[in-house]
């Protein structure tokens, strides 16, 4: 028996994708570093960099976006192995 995907677009993301678009067409948006998942749970990543803005800052704020994630993940699910690798360090 064939199971059925759930192919619902996600709305929250075709806004932000559509706001990021128009805004790199007004050529406000200059780089774009993205990490997407997939329906089938796969992964990809990639970006786009104009060498007008600054590498240091981009990538620091890529180290941010990071944690911010990792914060999300520990208040979302308490059953993460990041919850139980840092409790293993307290």
């Amino acid at each position: 028996m064939n199971e059925i995907k759930d192919m619902t677009p996600n709305q929250e993301t075709i806004d932000q994708l559509e706001s990021l678009l128009k805004d790199a067409k007004e050529g406000k948006v200059r780089t774009v570093f993205y990490l997407a998942g997939w329906e089938d749970d796969s992964v990809s990543t990639g970006w786009s960099f104009d060498q007008r803005n600054g590498t240091l800052r981009l990538l620091g704020r890529l180290s941010l976006a990071k944690a911010e994630i990792e914060s999300a993940m520990l208040v979302s699910d308490p059953d993460t192995d990041l919850r139980h690798a840092i409790e293993g360090w307290l």
